[in-house]
């Protein structure tokens, strides 16, 4: 499947080192004692805009130490870190934060994660919601500005196809008149006033690559319109299928069949798609409930029974293993201060009738070390022994000053998904700021 990507501004690559560029970096080698990129870098800080020095200086340290225990080359950790101090932290938005973003439990604009699969190289993907000084106001009331400009500023470098972009910013962002309309009846503290969020992933093989991902809420347009957001969602599809020859109309029809049947349509449901030629992108539709019930988990992943092929039967069974291994926690921790939801996406591929299912699992409030050694179990049963046997001590090597035994904020999620060309695609999320 294509991916968006567009080259990071190059400081010119040296040549590779002599390890082998895949391998998982454990705590304490060599490597992560004496090349420290991260650490080189927020030395030297180059914005005079003490926002972005203070956003910086709270994820920049983060995303070091999670692209080296990662296993990114030195040469690909530098400019990764300064692809996210010159692109990412300008589109964080004023600090202290005054806008609480809808992506995160803890109201931050930033989520970094790790994706790990059989056979390939584990990938850092950092997920945020572009933030303006006008966000909230009325020049801005639903943080649209920001997306904007990001947007523009990263197509300057290249390689990113836009028309997804404005496809969906058509069919589903807020004009100046319909915000009066979205503005009625007034807001929840927790109801969606967000429009986009974008997502970065950094690629490992080859030269350094960002590929990168949009997200669009459908709730603020269906209070702007009055029309029902799934009809919203079955044009904008369909259009998409006519005018890019995508040929996945029975894969759309059946998500939003079951989302309907399921009550995945809410406040909460949003779409995602990559920055490529539209013929070629996956389109990803998220719903998220209250409702934590295994039944209600094997029901999400077969959408009612409509997926019951070999590969989803098999998935589902590793989500039941997952399930059960979170399950055993007599170290509770602390609920939340929102409560735990669960959430989930299907993922539309040009071309094929059945959509894929993904699960996100809620972490946050969990003992976190019980959730690294949960995770190690996890991977362990999986056969990845390197990830298995390093996990534990590579999250106390990210948060430094945490105590595992004690804290129950670094976890967010851990999502699964599995297809029977891909194997099993794991993601861990955390609380991205030393804050």
């Amino acid at each position: 499947m294509e991916k968006a990507t567009f080259h990071s501004e190059k400081v010119e690559a040296s040549p590779p080192d002599d390890s082998p560029k895949h391998q998982k970096a454990s705590v304490g080698s060599d490597a992560q004692s004496t090349h420290k990129p991260w650490d080189i870098i927020v030395k030297y800080p180059t914005s005079t805009n003490a926002a972005e020095s203070s956003w910086w200086r709270d994820i920049g340290p983060l995303l070091g130490r999670l692209l080296q225990v990662t296993g990114y080359s030195v040469p690909m950790q530098f400019e990764y870190l300064i692809f996210a101090r010159n692109h990412i932290v300008p589109a964080l938005g004023p600090y202290p934060q005054r806008w609480p973003s809808v992506m995160t439990y803890t109201d931050l604009p930033i989520e970094m994660s790790v994706n790990f699969q059989d056979h390939h190289a584990s990938t850092v993907r950092v997920g945020i919601e572009p933030i303006c000084e006008f966000a909230g106001t009325s020049s801005d009331r639903f943080n649209q500005t920001a997306t904007e400009r990001l947007v523009g500023r990263l197509s300057t470098l290249g390689g990113l196809d836009r028309m997804l972009y404005h496809h969906f910013a058509r069919d589903f962002g807020i004009t100046e008149m319909e915000t009066m309309k979205a503005k009625q009846g007034g807001f929840e503290r927790d109801s969606v006033q967000s429009m986009y969020n974008i997502g970065f992933t950094f690629e490992t093989m080859g030269a350094a690559s960002v590929d990168t991902k949009g997200y669009v809420f459908l709730r603020l347009k269906e209070r702007a319109s009055g029309v029902p957001m799934q009809q919203l969602l079955r044009e904008s599809l369909n259009q998409l299928d006519v005018t890019a020859e995508r040929r996945d109309r029975k894969a759309v029809q059946k998500v939003i069949e079951y989302m309907e049947e399921g009550g995945g349509f809410n406040e909460y449901t949003y779409l995602a798609w990559d920055f490529v030629d539209s013929a070629k992108s996956r389109i990803k539709v998220y719903g998220v409930l209250g409702d934590l019930r295994t039944e209600k988990v094997t029901e999400v992943w077969t959408m009612g029974g409509r997926l019951k092929d070999p590969a989803t039967m098999q998935g589902l069974e590793l989500v039941r293993r997952l399930w059960d291994l979170l399950n055993g926690n007599s170290q509770q921790g602390q609920q939340p201060s929102k409560a735990p939801i669960l959430m989930w996406n299907y993922e539309i591929r040009p071309g094929r009738d059945e959509p894929i299912p993904k699960l996100y699992l809620p972490l946050l409030g969990r003992n976190d070390m019980f959730v690294a050694k949960t995770l190690a179990r996890f991977f362990d049963s999986l056969g990845w022994a390197d990830e298995a046997r390093s996990y534990v001590a590579n999250v106390q090597y990210l948060f430094p000053d945490e105590d595992l035994e004690q804290s129950v904020r670094l976890h967010s999620w851990v999502s699964l998904a599995y297809t029977s060309q891909a194997g099993v695609y794991v993601s861990v999320y955390y609380h991205s700021s030393l804050a």
